[in-house]
């Protein structure tokens, strides 16, 4: 394809680079494999050092892959085939996500057209036209486009635009096209042959995973305080193509996917940003989805978005146990040097004790973090501690831990989740993913049944962990559990359990963020009780532990925090 322009006088201006990197929006890099899809096969391979090899501050940078997908074929009546595919190429995205369109592969007499582009068929990868012959040589392609090739500001996104009275009008919209491919007819009818169907794998279990996994929703927690207590794992922080930054994610339904047949999650807050920046079509898909896939006992989603609020108030994840609910706009970011409370954290609080919800704090030490100028225990009770696509931001020299010269997203250090520990929050641990990353951030729950008012109880209670894998963790002291605040007549004692994929190397009990006590039982399964001598009657201090296997995968008890009468 070329571009060529002219101005007013008639002057021809013709660019000499890809027209594709050129046109409105955010470029990417350009893919351009030679042959056909099934014949390059090195971006199927995964890079084992890929994490290891990255550069600092920066993600591991994924391989050049085709990003052709959702193929629909059908034949006309002169035997000429067409193929119908959704396609980034050239790729670049805009503020409600990447732009996906359509294009066409028609073969006949044993020749194919290469991939023809197809306009007015921007919109989600999600997003299958249908494909219809008129006559012999002739298709219709007829679907709906959002005009999301159309480059339009962020601020214009409903739910991200500074507060105001004006109103903004959407730029995307959906409307209906129908785009008509005219060939020659195919000269024979088609040759059909016998196929030899090829024979259906055998399922791949991953039987250590799988035990891992039985023992943790097999486990019961007998709490003198409340009653039996069970295990329900998964996380709130997981984008899809819905989310602007969302080009590498997949649609919403792999998320749900991932969840439910690949890490074999118990329930799961999904997904984007403000629900598609705010707009009511994505907010509506999402919502529903999040019904339609309830499975009670057996897989429970939340109702969840993501609130993003540049430093130093925060991104934050947000999950509510009933539908209906709409993503709250923004009043202006305050400046990081200017004092006092946030405008918009504080009526974002309004509006989550107004409607029931909870929320958590992710990459705190980043610029997508905060210096923990606003907090409110009943609102915000956990934070993620670590995430899997980028770092853990429990406390510096921790492993995973960012720093100074090696920060995914920035460095802000007022951010590390061990200053707001000492300021008095009181603060639950859990794991999610966010982009790409699986199988390295559970959040985990204990909880009376598996139901959504079980699970929001459990986060407003703090009994949660969060771990790398799927690691048991138990950490209580007499009839109180991890995430409680109590006073004690005798020294604070933990009785501490973990049951990990691999031996433990080290167990670390932190008190007041001080290393008070190590273990390093070279063990799978560890068990011990410790007792703090050197506690001060009348101070309140605050315990929790951190495992480390031996294969690098961590886990992170909540803290309890004590008073010794």
């Amino acid at each position: 394809m070329r571009l060529v322009a002219f101005d007013a006088n008639g002057g021809v201006f013709e660019a000499t680079g890809r027209p594709g990197m050129l046109m409105p929006g955010q470029p990417s890099r350009q893919v351009e494999n030679p042959g056909a899809q099934d014949e390059v096969q090195g971006w199927l391979t995964p890079d084992v050092q890929a994490a290891a090899n990255r550069a600092p501050s920066a993600t591991p940078r994924a391989p050049a892959a085709p990003k052709n997908t959702m193929p629909r074929l059908t034949a006309d009546s002169s035997g000429r085939l067409w193929l119908a595919f959704r396609s980034a190429h050239p790729v670049w995205w805009n503020p409600i996500g990447t732009v996906w369109s359509e294009y066409v592969v028609s073969c006949a007499g044993g020749s194919c057209t290469g991939p023809v582009y197809l306009h007015r068929t921007d919109n989600l990868l999600d997003n299958r036209p249908a494909v219809v012959t008129l006559k012999p040589g002739v298709a219709a392609v007829i679907g709906s486009s959002d005009n999301r090739r159309q480059f339009a500001p962020a601020a214009r996104a409903r739910a991200a635009r500074p507060g105001g009275r004006d109103e903004v009008e959407d730029p995307y919209q959906n409307d209906i096209w129908m785009n008509t491919i005219t060939l020659e007819p195919a000269r024979a009818a088609v040759e059909v042959k016998a196929a030899q169907l090829p024979k259906p794998a055998g399922t791949v279990v991953d039987q250590k995973e799988q035990a891992a996994i039985a023992t943790i929703r097999n486990y019961r927690l007998q709490s003198p305080r409340e009653g039996s207590l069970r295990i329900v794992s998964g996380e709130f922080h997981r984008h899809s193509e819905i989310s602007g930054d969302g080009g590498n994610d997949g649609t919403i339904l792999d998320q749900f996917r991932y969840a439910i047949d690949a890490a074999h999650m118990d329930w799961i807050g999904c997904c984007d940003h403000d629900n598609g920046g705010g707009r009511e079509y994505s907010w509506w898909t999402t919502q529903k989805l999040t019904d339609i896939l309830h499975s009670p006992n057996r897989f429970v989603p939340m109702f969840s978005y993501e609130r993003s609020v540049p430093y130093p108030e925060g991104h934050r994840n947000v999950v509510f146990a009933q539908r209906g609910i709409r993503p709250l706009p923004r009043l202006p970011r305050v400046s990081e040097n200017t004092p006092g409370k946030a405008p918009d954290t504080l009526m974002f609080y309004d509006y989550l004790r107004t409607f029931g919800g909870i929320v958590a704090s992710h990459t705190s030490g980043t610029n997508m973090g905060t210096d923990w100028r606003d907090n409110d225990p009943n609102l915000e009770p956990v934070v993620e501690i670590y995430q899997g696509d980028r770092q853990n931001y429990e406390m510096p020299g921790a492993p995973r831990s960012n720093t100074e010269n090696d920060s995914i997203g920035g460095w802000r250090p007022k951010g590390f989740v061990s200053l707001a520990l000492e300021m008095g929050y009181k603060l639950g641990f859990q794991a999610s993913s966010d982009h790409i990353s699986t199988h390295m951030s559970y959040c985990n729950l204990y909880v009376k049944d598996a139901s959504r008012a079980s699970i929001m109880d459990a986060f407003r209670k703090r009994h949660v962990y969060g771990a790398t894998d799927n690691i048991l963790a138990d950490v209580r002291s007499g009839p109180y559990m991890m995430g409680d605040v109590f006073t004690t007549s005798s020294a604070p004692e933990l009785r501490v359990k973990l049951v990990g994929t691999a031996p433990f190397a080290k167990v670390h009990i932190i008190k007041d963020n001080q290393y008070v006590y190590t273990a390093q039982p070279k063990t799978a399964s560890v068990e011990f009780t410790w007792r703090d001598q050197a506690a001060v009657r009348g101070k309140q201090s605050f315990y929790y532990v951190r495992g480390e296997q031996e294969d690098g995968e961590i886990v992170w008890a909540s803290p309890m925090w004590i008073t010794l009468q």
